[in-house]
């Protein structure tokens, strides 16, 4: 097997030395938590993301499950697409309701508004809306206005999505919370870690009381003061400062990102047997990766092995399996194959190429290249 030459996903640290003078700061003040840095880089992720308030905590799943608890999701449904990381669905549980998992639309694999108002009941709660791969789609509008119509919460499952837009709205501000994730991965990363952005005043001190063990009185109370069953959720100093600076270069680093994204677009049109999932024109993607679609799943698996043992360029499948089809969830729920038909066949076929601020376009110009290469060798073979 080649070695990896061009990496499907990679943390970049631009400022380094700039980083270790704030470090040190924090270090030699010996305030390690909830301190300024904290603070700052709420107040800014708050502006960037077009909300009132922003809590900075220690993970995307507990941002949703702290704004799935505000709304008191217990022994009521959440709505879920099936093509997410299961730590969505996992979030409902933890809230004490159960998640009910749906079909995506095939074209963008994120939910279809039609599933979703088919699916409503008296039990229905909350939404979550994921944006797969740090795209947005004009359903989450029409999400937004069913919910509304119909009494529910919209959250926003912003893992992928770091300062995406749709009609220059960014993620995070459509619903009643959006949950962002700053794993290692992820468009901006504090190597662990997430953010819960919102503009409604309540759900941000409820927040802030659950992330430190349900402590009264927001960043006030002490620990001798427990209103709430809580947990230790709280985002440290140490990557409040990772998470200052990151958001410092954040239009940086989508510019490059996007820059990459359209240079894949160009490129692939003439590729056969694939394409690519085009951003609609109303969005400005984050584009955490770059979604493809193969014609059959033996295509995409084909492109997968060859494109890494014989050219050293590593790729992602999101998310295979998908929800309905983890162990955990058919032990659960009893769920088989073929339950969810739309889902299934898409994330079959679908294959996230290398995106990141490492690679520059000579390294998507390979990329494709070697897909291409790929895909004419298995074609000539068929």
């Amino acid at each position: 097997m080649s070695p990896i030459r061009i990496k499907s996903a990679q943390p970049i640290f631009a400022d380094v030395e700039a980083v270790l003078t704030d470090l040190r700061d924090v270090l030699s003040s010996g305030r390690l938590m909830l301190g300024p840095y904290l603070e700052r880089f709420e107040a800014d992720f708050a502006a960037q993301a077009g909300t009132r308030c922003a809590v900075g905590l220690s993970s995307c799943t507990a941002a949703l499950e702290i704004a799935l608890r505000f709304v008191d999701v217990r022994s009521g449904e959440v709505l879920v697409p099936t093509s997410t990381f299961v730590a969505t669905a996992n979030a409902v549980l933890y809230a004490g309701g159960t998640p009910v998992l749906l079909d995506a639309a095939p074209e963008t694999l994120c939910l279809d508004p039609e599933n979703v108002a088919a699916a409503i009941t008296s039990r229905t709660r909350a939404v979550i809306a994921v944006h797969l791969a740090g795209l947005l789609w004009p359903s989450l509008l029409e999400l937004r206005e069913l919910c509304a119509r119909r009494g529910i919460a919209l959250i926003e499952d912003c893992a992928h999505a770091h300062g995406a837009t749709f009609d220059h709205q960014p993620a995070g501000s459509f619903g009643l919370a959006g949950c962002f994730s700053f794993y290692p991965t992820k468009i901006m990363t504090t190597a662990a870690g997430g953010m819960l952005t919102t503009n409604n005043r309540e759900l941000a001190e409820f927040a802030r009381s659950l992330r430190l063990h349900g402590r009264g009185s927001g960043n006030r109370g002490g620990l001798d003061d427990i209103v709430n069953l809580g947990n230790d959720w709280f985002m440290d100093e140490v990557r409040a400062v990772l998470g200052v600076h990151q958001l410092r270069s954040l239009r940086e680093t989508l510019a490059h990102r996007r820059r990459l994204g359209k240079r894949y677009l160009d490129l692939l049109e003439g590729v056969p047997c694939v394409r690519a999932v085009i951003p609609h024109p109303g969005c400005e993607p984050a584009f955490y990766k770059f979604m493809v679609l193969f014609d059959t799943p033996d295509l995409a698996q084909t492109a997968q092995r060859q494109l890494l043992t014989r050219h050293g360029i590593e790729t992602e499948r999101l998310y295979w399996p998908p929800c309905h089809l983890q162990p955990v969830y058919r032990t659960m729920f009893g769920f088989t194959e073929g339950r969810l038909p739309d889902a299934e066949d898409a994330l079959l076929r679908q294959l996230c190429l290398p995106l990141h601020n490492g690679l520059c376009e000579h390294d998507v110009e390979e990329v494709v290249d070697c897909l291409n290469e790929v895909l004419q060798r298995a074609r000539a073979h068929a």
